[in-house]
């Protein structure tokens, strides 16, 4: 069975299904021996103490080590292999000619880990490092030094708050009978489902990552359980690690279009 065929079977009537959180969980990495992107930030802020030319070259490189790092810190607690950035970017149907660490920027901005205007100004002082042969100014380095604590932390914070787990699903008669018009649709624990698809995301240090989705609820209580591992090589990985980190921050119209992508992807 593939993904397609488990959301087929799944057999839920999307104009009145519902999206129920179940637990979050904070994506980390052991590094070892190799050294963190806080480290080189660090070193920026001691570098600028030397108040001279040197100084503000040597801080502005390690802002740039700081994000650069980052960027690989981010892929390996998210599986993503920086090899296939352009398919996980084709896969979310977004099309660029961009390659290398700009690809990979393009990707963390549409998989919501970083907002556009910190992916912005983090271009704009790896430019200034790479492609302008000029000593930065002391503002230079200060604002460099900024925009990489700002990266790391907006970055560290999407990491922290991703949605390990979740549910989608019909709920029972009974159920639907006590939802008022203004019940929030998000949050409905300790309910009973009718039919339903429970997401978990694997953690970094399991042996196969992805997201497995599992058939969950009264209609398939009676059978046994039957799930399917996306795994990160196939093209529905992108939208679902796309939707573990955004999934919390989703208004109402928002939780429609997912249900809507759900309905598109069992049918497509």
């Amino acid at each position: 069975m593939n993904f397609k065929e488990l959301l087929q079977a799944a057999n839920l009537d999307w104009s009145k299904a519902h999206i129920e959180l179940d637990c979050g969980t904070a994506l980390n990495v052991d590094l070892g021996e190799q050294m963190y992107p806080k480290d080189f930030l660090n070193f920026a802020e001691e570098d600028l103490k030397g108040g001279d030319e040197r100084a503000f070259v040597n801080s502005l490189k390690n802002s740039k080590r700081s994000m650069d790092s980052q960027v690989d810190y981010v892929f390996k607690c998210l599986h993503l292999n920086p090899k296939r950035t352009a398919q996980y970017l084709k896969d979310l149907n977004i099309l660029t000619r961009e390659r290398g660490i700009n690809a990979q920027l393009t990707l963390l901005q549409e998989l919501g880990v970083v907002a556009p205007r910190i992916i912005r100004k983090f271009r704009q002082y790896r430019n200034i490092l790479e492609h302008e042969y000029r000593c930065p100014t002391q503002e230079q380095a200060e604002d460099a030094l900024d925009i990489a604590t700002l990266f790391i932390e907006a970055s560290e914070r999407s990491l922290r708050s991703s949605q390990e787990s979740w549910i989608v699903g019909n709920f029972s008669a009974e159920v639907e009978a006590e939802l008022s018009d203004d019940e929030p649709v998000l949050w409905w624990y300790d309910t009973k489902f009718e039919n339903s698809i429970y997401f978990t995301f694997s953690s970094y240090r399991q042996k196969e990552p992805g997201c497995t989705a599992r058939l969950w609820g009264n209609l398939h209580s009676k059978s046994e359980d039957t799930e399917v591992l996306v795994t990160t090589d196939m093209a529905e990985y992108s939208w679902l690690l796309k939707l573990s980190i955004t999934i919390e921050k989703e208004n109402e119209k928002g939780m429609k279009d997912v249900l809507a992508k759900f309905e598109e992807l069992s049918k497509s």
